[in-house]
């Protein structure tokens, strides 16, 4: 048996046992269309992803396996409902790995979160010892949250954008993730407010259980306020770099826990991809 087959047939194996689970504990449920979900890091979209895991129906996690992905294409299924993990939704599409219509079917979720907190989720990975994480590549060599964002600064200046391409950081600004459309975002600072609209537009009845800690997971005690780490100086140098994200979600300040009701952002970010299609000439 070829590698590709075996991967596929074990993840199709895992789906099965998960349906049957779930059908046995009479909590599986079924959305009126089926989800692609993308994993913007540091945005509470694991959260997201085990929260689908225990209860949607056909959700499969398939990750950015490419020979995986090229093998599965012909057997997607109208009712399947999956995430390619961190991949961008317009690598998703300019890499085939799903059609235009499978794409087109799905109803399209993403995250986001507030700049400044979520550059400081990144250095706390590396504070906490997780070392292993793509984020802590950039972290690699600082001692200092101020040398995080030089590092941060350096790699955003010299990083071309190319939202087809499956390499990425996970540092890069979330709005590259999440082009060319959303039919909704999930604000991290409003997680289950947002959730509940969503699920009621799927016909979804389980809500978000798992809780958002003001500290974040995997740290073993709880960290000073992400706002301590910046000054006036640290926090006009991070709004420099994730500009866009600022003004396509709505977050002005350090502090800002309010940014736009997700159906202004998803508006936002189709002005933003046409924008990148004007300046770069792209399409897909």
């Amino acid at each position: 048996m070829k590698r590709a087959d075996h991967d596929i047939n074990t993840l199709l194996a895992d789906l099965a046992a998960r349906n049957q689970a779930l059908i046995e504990a009479e909590r599986g449920e079924r959305p009126k269309r089926a989800i692609l979900f993308t994993k913007v890091p540091r945005t509470a979209s694991t959260s997201l992803h085990y929260e689908f895991k225990s209860h949607l129906l056909d959700y499969l996690l398939i990750g950015a396996k490419r020979n995986v992905l090229a093998y599965y294409q012909s057997r997607y299924s109208p009712s399947l409902s999956v995430s390619h993990n961190h991949m961008p939704i317009a690598a998703i599409l300019a890499g085939k790995v799903m059609s235009r219509p499978q794409y087109d079917e799905r109803f399209k979720i993403g995250q986001c979160r507030n700049p400044w907190e979520r550059t400081v989720s990144f250095y706390r990975l590396w504070e906490s010892g997780k070392k292993s994480n793509g984020a802590c590549g950039i972290a690699k060599g600082c001692n200092s949250f101020r040398e995080f964002i030089e590092k941060l600064e350096r790699t955003e200046k010299v990083t071309k954008f190319n939202p087809f391409s499956v390499k990425y950081s996970l540092t890069h600004p979330q709005w590259r993730w999440l082009l060319p459309e959303l039919d909704a975002v999930i604000r991290y600072e409003h997680l289950h407010h947002d959730w509940a609209k969503v699920s009621k537009r799927l016909g979804l009845n389980f809500g978000i259980e798992a809780h958002v800690k003001q500290h974040d997971a995997g740290t073993t005690k709880p960290r000073k306020p992400y706002a301590d780490y910046y000054d006036e100086e640290l926090a006009k140098r991070v709004r420099a770099i994730y500009e866009v994200d600022c003004e396509t979600f709505g977050y002005f300040d350090v502090e800002d826990r309010d940014p736009y009701e997700f159906t202004m952002i998803t508006s936002n970010l189709k002005e933003v991809w046409k924008r990148q299609c004007r300046d770069n000439r792209m399409t897909i």
